[in-house]
């Protein structure tokens, strides 16, 4: 609420930064009440660094977790949506 973040970490990275379009959502996917925070790419796998693993493929971050401060090693879930 008051515009600070509360986080800063870059989950489409692998090696190199990815410099190109991040798309973000929220919703609960775990069930906890708190929203999670949903993460892709809008580049094709090698585009703006983007690597082959990140391509096509939504990465589901736990927000409770991200509001303790805590920067998530890895998503609790990924899906390929189409």
């Amino acid at each position: 609420s008051s515009g600070t973040p509360l986080v800063d970490f870059r989950p489409l990275d692998v090696g190199v930064p990815y410099t190109g379009i991040v798309e973000v959502a929220l919703g609960d996917f775990n069930g906890d009440d708190v929203p999670d925070v949903l993460v892709a790419a809008a580049d094709p796998a090698g585009g703006n660094g983007l690597a082959l693993s990140k391509s096509g493929q939504v990465f589901v971050y736990d927000g409770a977790t991200l509001l303790t401060g805590t920067i998530p090693t890895d998503p609790f879930r990924r899906f390929t949506p189409f």
